[in-house]
């Protein structure tokens, strides 16, 4: 059993339908030295009422209340009440869960053997139907250049260790509503002494209908723009000051799944986005595209 504690910070906004999910995905895990920091950000729904009533089973499971000041302010928070003095930080996502129990098992043992500052796991799009990247064997990055090309991936599938974080001041950017872990991740990928990779596990990430990231109204297609507009200027300052270059983003390589007729002649072909499945007939006619909600 291993002895170091993972501290998993948990922000949450009226998540009433998934947070009893995510939770149960924790509290069975093979590790068990864990704390739960769920962090209410003024939700309207029950989901503190279904916190209270894991509290009362599990006493790993503390609940911190806020009016709702967004999840940049409530991960701030969550890490601000952590009393450990070592050990390691995992931010979730309260509609999110864990379907392998010895995630942070595999995770904490790949963290300690390497003595990584991060440690990334793969990342299933429930909403898509695959995984976005899925390590398949270990991989350690110690230069500029290697963990900038690891850096695409969102802090919910990174352990960090927690006096990395306390020791360089990392926290979110409460100025942005909307990814508001790209600075941090950035930041936290440039200074890192190393940047660890677990093979063989999944964090399974759901996309929910009404989420911020998934609005459309006018409101939020503006506040969008001018968060594009103010989170370009920090990652511009961030380049400036630790002298390095966040590179352009490749276009997407889809996952390709050929369905053939007696193992010759390609009757389906299906191309995996991120955002989306494409489906040709023959492998070139388009029939069917189904975008992820």
């Amino acid at each position: 059993m291993l002895s170091s504690k993972i501290s998993v910070i948990i922000p949450m906004y009226n998540a009433g339908r998934y947070i009893a999910q995510c939770l149960e995905s924790i509290i069975y895990q093979t590790h068990e030295d864990i704390e739960i920091i769920v962090v209410n950000d003024g939700s309207a729904d029950n989901s503190a009422e279904i916190v209270e009533q894991y509290i009362a089973r599990d006493s790993r499971i503390r609940l911190i209340n806020q009016s709702n000041s967004g999840v940049a302010t409530a991960r701030n928070n969550g890490l601000n009440s952590v009393n450990l003095t070592g050990g390691y930080i995992h931010f979730r996502d309260a509609d999110d869960y864990l379907y392998d129990l010895d995630y942070y098992e595999k995770m904490l043992s790949t963290a300690i053997a390497t003595d990584a500052d991060i440690t990334r796991s793969g990342l299933y799009d429930e909403s898509a139907g695959y995984s976005w990247l899925k390590y398949d064997h270990s991989y350690i990055a110690k230069t500029l250049d290697d963990k900038i090309k690891m850096y695409l991936m969102p802090v919910w599938t990174s352990l960090f260790k927690l006096s990395f974080l306390k020791d360089n001041n990392l926290h979110f950017d409460t100025a942005l509503s909307q990814s508001d872990d790209m600075v941090l991740n950035w930041e936290a990928t440039v200074l890192a002494n190393k940047i660890a990779v677990c093979p063989h596990v999944l964090y399974y990430y759901r996309k929910t209908e009404g989420s911020l990231v998934n609005a459309n109204n006018e409101q939020a297609q503006i506040r969008r723009t001018r968060e594009r507009a103010l989170r370009f200027e920090k990652l511009v300052a961030l380049q400036k000051k630790y002298n390095f270059v966040i590179p352009t983003p490749a276009k997407p390589v889809p996952l390709i799944t050929k369905y053939k007729l007696f193992s010759v002649l390609t009757l389906l072909t299906k191309k995996a986005f991120p955002s989306k499945l494409k489906y040709y007939l023959f492998g070139v006619l388009p029939v069917l595209t189904v975008k992820g909600r």
